[in-house]
């Protein structure tokens, strides 16, 4: 098997972490404020910024896509105890210290009696601790809601290994059929149990439907970069043609969903999240094939690899686990001074609050993120610029 290392600078994962981390951030602020559709400009502000929940999804498909790439050149095997120890290593310590930052700050800085400080409570502190709270309604967002989604996170990397066993023995299909079956299995699990407690929560949590992301972006990885027997047929991947066709399905749907009545249905979410999915999918494709290095369609790489981009995909997580309480602070706090319009709060909020996440963001990667990463990750933040970049470790 080739050593994909030598193949190729994977530049644009961390230029689409950078930029799928900005836009959570972007998309929090413009929900600060209840804007009306009544103009153009307010239109294409939600519009643009109203979806915040998608890139999530993007994250888990990089996700998949990092992970999968080192056990593609180790013949698709992983040492399952070390995968586990270097997860919690990289993913835990700037969770539980995003964390205590959430709780110090919270009644520090926010008025008593708002949802924020009457959402600290012993009960909250020790389901987030238990990495459990997303299993809870009235808990899934307390705290620090941008922290849902590191249990759900954590919780499909538990079958990874179990998934890659399947991938090595059986092969991808059968591989991702086991991760629609974990979810479906899972999500049935959890709607039974919310008719017994009605606390529970059924539509962001478990691993239903982000293991199939999980598993679409491990495919993409192997798609584009095995070169075993069994992948042969399927090295000419018509990605544009995917990207293309997932994209128009997903704008269709979800455009259809404003003519329905019951638009919150948790399946129409799931249906939604696995277009988008898909969309994720062959846009990794396309980033990563070298067919379309030399047409139209390399400026997808181009722009994910755009240096400030990759950057801010170095400490993105960072970005990610922060911003929600200081975000929150600064339209507590410092927003009411200006005296604007919803709208122009809005914009304001989106461009400085946004600018002042990323430097907390970088200050906060470098005291509590940086020194658990792992030597080779410290290798690649070390030496940032794009092409020495080589497939970063998730």
């Amino acid at each position: 098997m080739e050593n994909i290392k030598a193949r190729t600078h994977l530049v644009f994962l961390e230029g689409l972490r950078g930029a799928a981390a900005l836009y959570v951030v972007m998309h929090h602020a413009m929900s600060r404020y209840d804007l009306k559709p009544t103009s153009l400009a307010q239109k294409l502000l939600i519009a643009v910024f109203n979806h915040g929940h998608f890139a999530v999804n993007l994250f888990i498909v990089i996700s998949g896509f990092s992970l999968m790439l080192p056990s593609i050149r180790k013949d698709y095997e992983v040492d399952t105890l070390n995968f586990y120890k270097r997860r919690m290593r990289r993913i835990l310590p700037p969770y539980y210290f995003a964390l205590a930052l959430s709780i110090f700050l919270i009644p520090m800085y926010l008025d008593a009696g708002s949802s924020w400080t009457e959402s600290v409570s012993f009960k909250s502190i020790a389901l987030h601790v238990l990495l459990v709270n997303d299993f809870f309604s009235s808990d899934v967002y307390t705290l620090n809601y941008s922290l849902w989604s590191i249990p759900v996170e954590c919780r499909i990397y538990l079958f990874f290994p179990l998934l890659l066993l399947v991938w090595r023995k059986a092969g991808p299909w059968l591989a991702l059929t086991l991760a629609v079956a974990l979810s479906a299995i899972l999500g049935i699990t959890l709607v039974f149990l919310s008719n017994t407690n009605p606390d529970i929560n059924i539509t962001t949590s478990g691993v239903n439907p982000y293991i199939i992301l999980f598993a679409m972006g491990m495919l993409a990885a192997d798609l584009s970069f095995s070169n075993s027997k069994r992948d042969c047929k399927m090295v000419r991947v018509p990605w544009i043609i995917i990207l293309l066709v997932s994209f128009g399905v997903f704008i269709a749907y979800k455009g259809s969903l404003q003519y329905k009545l019951d638009v919150t249905s948790h399946m129409h979410d799931i249906i939604a999240d696995v277009l988008f999915g898909i969309v994720c999918f062959a846009l990794l494709g396309i980033c990563s094939s070298e067919n379309y290095k030399h047409n139209i369609f390399k400026y997808f790489e181009k722009m994910f690899s755009w240096r400030p981009l990759v950057f801010m995909g170095m400490f993105s997580y960072s970005i990610y686990l922060i911003h929600a309480p200081v975000l929150e602070i600064i339209y507590v706090q410092v927003m009411p001074l200006f005296k604007l319009s919803p709208f122009y709060a809005s914009m304001t909020l989106i461009i400085m609050g946004t600018i002042f996440i990323v430097a907390l963001g970088y200050v906060f990667f470098l005291i509590f993120e940086k020194p658990y990463l792992s030597r080779k990750r410290k290798e690649v933040v070390a030496e940032i610029a794009p092409a020495d970049i080589v497939i970063p470790a998730g």
